[in-house]
């Protein structure tokens, strides 16, 4: 029998008054047709008025809205509720201060008409308002196609909102109660698990609100204990015994996707997170349990991640000091194994951030960054051709932080010299790991505009350079451009 609808969308309403309305103009405006689609609202003990516009819509649309007021309990409870009533034939789960694109619906409809036998359709997420952009994850949208899990592990799927669900699949699931972070990576995981293939649309956005105030769940979740022992045991933990009861290992799929949400965590130190001595003893003995079930190359695999992290990561897994079994070959290729990880002939070190020539002396100042300990690596500098140590200085201001603190990877420098600017006077930067050499340039130089009065360079504009090796400096090109780049 033909259903009555074909999307069946689902609101939970909690304190989201102010982004409602466009939220739902989304889903009436959709190009499927409104008449085709069922909106559920389920207003979970909202404080602030949101039931006005809940029931402005569904006195506008009796056939179509359903209004569904309970007392607060929670996202996952509001999300069941709606599930109980849904009768499309896909469902999907939208937050109230979010929004689709105008053809999601149709897209995503016309591509399960297309494939009955797939059970999520996923799509892209795009941050508007406080943020813009897209999601890091949309890699994987390259074109419309079918995804199997089993065999294609770095498609993450963490989100329940950005997918359409075939309805038969989705009631036969349900979001846990209690958990309040991360119920929604549990349940579009555990559908995932048993059926191990998803499509990935490229066309269908789901607009992900960043809100400037950073008053939303998610954003203001690192200051909540909660975020911390519950998600490991009740999400994570729970998807990897379920991955194993299910197909004897933990999918590397799955590894993939905790260990994209562990790289956030990793990063937060354990001071910041009101947890209590002991409970942090106990949060780092959950992650370092989880990590030792992700193979290493997944933690490596990770993308827009500092290596830094990525190494502290590894560390922790294996507890020791894994920079220990990095090694670097006469190219300045660094391995972790068999596995590239950094590239001194390609991955820049120094940054230039400005030059100033007063009479004979010329100043080089920036700072340089380096994810590996002191004692395995030097950074140089020559003037014509005499090598000196750069003068380096730790800071903080650009460094990385991780659970224990902070990873100490970044330095200032000032380099004062006096030379002759009526020649050309060659400057090369140099970085030394295990006692090999290697020439390193700076990624940009800042520059000022010149004051032709004293000869001296005035902040304030960028002069961008990259792959370069070093300065030539001369009054001529002080003159001319302030400072003069080659290249290799």
């Amino acid at each position: 029998m033909k259903k009555k609808y074909k999307v069946s969308v689902i609101v939970p309403v909690y304190n989201v008054r102010d982004y409602l309305e466009e939220c739902l103009e989304s889903v009436t405006g959709q190009t499927l047709g409104f008449e085709n689609i069922q909106l559920i609202l389920v207003n979970d003990g909202s404080p602030d008025n949101s039931w006005e516009i809940c029931e402005k819509y569904r006195d506008a649309y009796p056939d179509n809205v359903l209004y569904l007021p309970q007392e607060n309990s929670g996202v996952a409870v509001a999300r069941n509720n709606g599930l109980s009533h849904a009768e499309g034939e896909l469902v999907t789960f939208l937050d109230g201060d979010d929004k689709w694109s105008s053809d999601s619906f149709s897209t995503a409809f016309a591509a399960y008409e297309r494939n009955p036998e797939i059970s999520v359709f996923s799509c892209r997420m795009v941050f508007f308002d406080g943020e813009s952009g897209e999601h890091q994850l949309n890699y994987k949208y390259t074109e419309d196609r079918i995804a199997d899990i089993r065999e294609e592990y770095n498609c993450p799927q963490l989100s329940s909102s950005s997918v359409f669900i075939r309805g038969d699949i989705a009631r036969q699931h349900s979001f846990t109660p209690g958990i309040k972070y991360s119920e929604d990576f549990r349940y579009i995981n555990e559908i995932l698990l048993d059926t191990c293939r998803m499509m990935l649309l490229k066309d269908p956005v789901y607009w992900y609100r960043r809100r400037p105030t950073n008053d939303s769940a998610i954003q203001s979740s690192t200051h909540d204990a909660a975020y911390y022992i519950p998600t490991c045991t009740d999400v994570y933990r729970y998807l990897f015994d379920l991955s194993v009861s299910r197909f004897g290992h933990v999918l590397r799929y799955l590894q993939f996707c905790v260990m994209y949400d562990l790289r956030w965590r990793l990063k937060i130190p354990l001071k910041e997170t009101g947890l209590s001595k002991e409970d942090q003893t106990v949060y780092t003995g959950l992650l370092q349990g989880l990590l030792q079930q992700i193979d290493d190359d997944i933690i490596l695999d990770q993308k827009r991640i500092a290596l830094a992290i990525q190494l502290f990561a590894l560390d922790m897994k294996h507890g020791e000091d894994v920079s220990r079994n990095c090694a670097v070959d006469d190219s300045g290729v660094i391995r972790y194994g068999d596995r590239v990880i950094f590239d001194l002939s390609g991955r820049l070190v120094l940054w230039v951030e400005g030059v100033d020539v007063r009479g004979d002396v010329l100043a080089v100042r920036g700072h340089a960054a380096f994810p590996f300990l002191e004692d395995r690596f030097r950074l140089l500098y020559s003037v014509n051709g005499s090598v000196r140590d750069l003068p380096l200085t730790a800071t903080n201001k650009n460094a990385k932080t991780y659970l224990h603190g902070v990873i100490r990877a970044d330095y200032d420098y000032m380099i004062e010299e006096r030379i002759d600017l009526s020649v050309e006077n060659e400057f090369t930067f140099y970085v030394e790991f295990d006692g090999k050499r290697f020439v390193s340039g700076p990624k940009y130089v800042t520059s000022g505009p010149l004051d032709k009065k004293n000869g001296s360079l005035r902040s304030g504009s960028s002069l961008i350079c990259r792959s370069k090796t070093g300065l030539t400096v001369s009054r001529y090109s002080v003159l001319k451009q302030a400072a003069r780049l080659f290249g290799r």
